[in-house]
């Protein structure tokens, strides 16, 4: 017979957890021990032992049979269970067949990490699972008699996976201190083409259990269209001799040549020491050879992450000066003379110091020359060849998280990355045999337009961004502060009311203009003016009026010049709008004056907008648009091409759409040279207006560069660089091709330069070629030809006519240029163009 004890309780009234009737334990002394010494595991405090149940257990042997029997009745609630049941368990084992990787904590919570679905709670099941560390120990114990293995357990397993998977594995060291199994498919050999495509190698950690990594290497393969696993291995650590070992069995298993034809074209890698010095040992062992880095090449991408990481840190770079900072870092990374590349790395450190250490990194041996020009030793093919990123292998990782859960245990993990590989093997023998291909040559969908929704604004929060706070327009109303009360009016009063005010204030400022013109002939404008008018280019503020200040000695021309680009017709247009007092107004204002006694003027020329050339209808499938500059509608532009900055970008811009390569500048030069110096004397009368000089310079400088001995100079001073209104005439001439230059300032006027030699073949019609600046950098507008067709062009420069005249030649721009929609220069512009030297007006730079 054996008594139960009875249960224990928190002594003291200190927490509602103290009436709480709690399972002792079976023996005295360790009830004793957790009553005085343990306490409450709540709040630490003593618990007391209310010994009062009579229950006494009688137990009876009869034979090989024990039967207990309860004499009297407890005094005390049921307890909780200290063990899981049989029907427990096993509803505990079914969930564990589900969802294999399920964590301790994912199982309290109730999520499937396989499915992502919300499951029912092992606390459910009981509540004693409610603690971590007992589900942990209850799981594991589950998964041994399932024979399921737990984290760690991989050696019984890897046994398995070798069968199922039999000449996969090329080496395996599946030991703690050093583990390291390289694999790969068996046939992928005969579709890699490493004399055509680099190979990409990068480690990833997501996908397998904690302390170990997934290196993968892999290649363009043209019959499956995009890259494949050719190369793979789970690693112990990050460390040079897990990568010498990896590279070697590479190159080993693939048979790779460095010399001769069909040789390795080299391997696309990130900045790390540990790859990097991994593979030159691994070469070396391969080769006997030292010049292992002429075969490796650096990831542009993770340069330009750690360039936008410093440049973002305003405690290194200030905010102004961030321009400057990206012009150095892309000087470091492009050039190719010594001199420049010393100079730019010491005015990096000399204007940014805490620079130093961050260039003092990248100028390391081995990273300098995976990425910068100057400082690399790698072969000419792979330091021409497009591939500059490992993208292709960080797609590779992406689509593994999709499709694989993080984290598993090697024993899970292997068999699934084994099962990747193979699928991309299967995909190709089915091709090869079936003559299917892995996806069709199908144009990819245009992007559908987002639907303009109204954003709700939270009227919650108070302005307090630099956008809201910082208006240069605001009037104070100091009556806030006077303990006035405020008129509290409808939304639709208040409508009104401003709406009022706005046609009060726009009336007043006109007279105030008017007023103005009629005592001053040139009729100088502010900033109100300027938004009066409201013209196609963006009004400008305080910081723009102080620019243009420093650019120019007085700031009334620019501003004159401005008001006389605006298209006087949106003035009719908001006029008549202000005086019908917000009435509604006919959509084709341009038509309603231009008709006269009820019938359309047929003799005025009609304005088309250019979005009327592209309905609207059609416009989701073509291709996607950006604007560039105001004179260029936003539907004929893809974008800016890319000119290197040189110091003869202006040449590279011709040269590119000429030539279709930017680096045949040379001949750009050498045409208009040739050009000009057999028509010296019509240029010196046209353009340099008799100034010999003039001339003179514009011989020396396009010289510079092409001569023997100016040949070797890859740059060139700002001497020599291309001028905007002399040498596109030249150029123009010299190519028998319209040229169009457009200015990305405000306040500059775009212009056409057309040829003054006239086209041989009258069935031919050259399109016009452009050139954009920017900052004193030529580029090139990417057109779409066929929209650029209709595209209005800008005026053609006013001494193209004299020209004509000089060279008696009988020409008219209705006959000759007719096909070029081009705009005219109004009357006022061309008194303007006079007053001020023609060339001197039009000179872009």
């Amino acid at each position: 017979m054996r008594k139960v004890n009875g249960p224990r309780k928190l002594k003291h009234n200190v927490h509602r957890f103290f009436a709480k009737q709690l399972r002792p334990p079976l023996d005295l002394e360790q009830i004793k021990k957790q009553c005085t010494v343990i306490g409450c595991m709540n709040c630490g405090g003593y618990l007391e032992h209310v010994d009062t149940c009579t229950v006494a257990a009688h137990y009876c042997f009869r034979g090989m049979k024990c039967t207990v029997e309860q004499i009297g009745t407890h005094n005390h609630a049921q307890y909780l269970s200290k063990h899981l049941s049989e029907e427990e368990k096993d509803m505990l084992a079914e969930r564990l067949r589900a969802d294999p990787t399920v964590t301790p904590k994912a199982a309290i919570q109730g999520n499937n990490r396989r499915t992502g679905e919300v499951v029912d709670s092992v606390i459910d099941i009981n509540p004693i699972l409610a603690t971590r560390d007992r589900t942990e120990y209850e799981l594991n114990k589950i998964r041994e008699e399932i024979d399921i293995p737990r984290r760690g357990e991989f050696l019984g397993e890897f046994g398995k996976i070798m069968n199922t998977y039999p000449d996969y594995f090329l080496h395996a060291q599946v030991v703690p201190s050093s583990f390291l199994i390289i694999y790969r498919s068996p046939t992928i050999n005969g579709y890699c083409r490493f004399q055509d495509f680099p190979a990409v190698t990068d480690v990833t950690y997501k996908a397998v259990e904690k302390g170990h990594y997934v290196c993968t290497t892999v290649i363009y393969v043209p019959e499956l269209k995009r890259h494949t696993v050719i190369f793979q291995a789970l690693l112990g650590g990050q460390k040079e001799e897990y990568f010498s070992q990896y590279f070697f069995a590479f190159f080993v298993d693939h048979k790779v040549r460095f010399d001769g034809t069909n040789s390795f074209l080299g391997m696309m890698l990130d900045f790390s020491m540990a790859q990097v010095n991994g593979f030159q040992q691994a070469y070396k062992r391969y080769t006997g050879k030292d010049d292992g880095m002429r075969y490796v090449k650096g990831c542009y991408m993770h340069w330009m992450q750690s360039v936008q990481r410093i440049n973002s840190n305003h405690n290194i770079i200030k905010p102004e000066e961030s321009v400057q900072f990206q012009k150095l870092v892309y000087v470091i990374r492009t050039t190719k003379d010594t001199d420049e590349f010393c100079r730019s790395c010491k005015e990096l450190v000399t204007r940014y110091k805490y620079t130093y250490k961050w260039i003092k990194w990248w100028l390391q041996p081995t990273i300098s020359s995976m990425i910068f020009q100057h400082c690399t030793s790698m072969n000419d093919t792979l330091q021409r060849h497009l591939y500059r990123t490992t993208n292709a292998v960080e797609s590779f990782h992406r689509d593994l998280y999709r499709n694989m859960v993080h984290r598993l245990p090697l024993s899970l993990a292997l068999p699934q990355l084994l099962n990747y590989i193979q699928s991309d093997v299967r995909i190709l023998a089915n091709y090869e045999e079936h003559a299917v291909p892995s996806a069709y040559n199908r144009v990819p969908r245009p992007k559908k337009k987002k639907t303009s929704s109204k954003k709700e604004v939270n009227d919650g929060r108070p302005p307090d961004i630099t956008k809201e706070l910082v208006d240069k327009n605001i009037v104070l109303d100091l009556s806030y502060f006077d303990g006035q009360k405020i008129q509290d009016h409808t939304p639709s009063e208040r409508k009104k009311i401003s709406r009022k005010k706005s046609i009060v204030s726009t009336k007043k400022l006109s007279e105030e203009i008017l007023t103005a013109s009629s005592h001053d002939s040139i009729g100088i404008a502010d900033e109100r003016t300027v938004h009066l008018l409201d013209m196609k280019v963006e009004p400008f503020d305080i910081e723009e009026l102080e620019r243009m200040t420093k650019e120019v000695e007085t700031g009334t021309e620019e501003v004159i010049q401005r008001i006389m680009c605006m298209d006087m017709k949106e003035v009719d247009q908001k006029e008549c709008k202000e005086e019908k007092n917000n009435d509604e107004v006919p959509e084709n204002t341009l038509d309603m004056m231009t008709k006269k006694n009820g019938r359309k003027n047929k003799k005025r020329k009609q304005h088309y907008n250019a979005e009327d050339l592209w309905p609207s209808s059609k416009r989701s499938n073509r291709r996607e648009t950006s604007f560039v500059h105001r004179d260029i509608p936003s539907e004929c532009s893809i974008g800016l091409k890319q000119i290197k900055a040189d110091g003869y970008c202006g040449f590279r811009a011709l040269a590119l759409q000429l030539y279709g390569d930017q680096d045949q500048y040379p001949k750009i030069k050498q045409t208009m040279l040739n050009h000009l110096l057999a028509n010296y004397e019509f240029y010196l009368n046209i353009l340099a207006k008799g100034n010999d000089d003039i001339l003179k310079n514009i011989v020396h400088k396009l010289e510079f560069g092409i001569t023997p001995e100016t040949i070797h100079h890859t740059s060139c001073s700002s001497n020599y660089w291309f001028n905007g209104a002399m040498d596109t005439q030249i150029a123009a001439d010299a190519y028998t091709t319209p040229i169009a230059v457009f200015d990305e300032r405000p306040l500059w006027k775009s212009f056409l330069f057309l040829p003054f030699t006239i086209p041989s073949d009258i069935n031919r019609q050259p399109q016009p070629i452009n050139m954009f600046l920017r900052s004193n950098h030529f580029t090139v507008v990417d057109l779409i030809p066929s929209r650029a067709r209709h595209m209005v062009w800008p005026a053609v420069t006013p001494y193209h006519e004299a020209g004509w005249g000089i060279l008696g030649l009988n020409a008219d721009y209705n006959t000759t240029w007719k096909y070029i929609h081009r705009k005219r220069l109004t009357q006022e512009e061309k008194q303007f163009l006079e007053i001020n030297d023609t060339v001197d007006a039009i000179d872009l730079v």
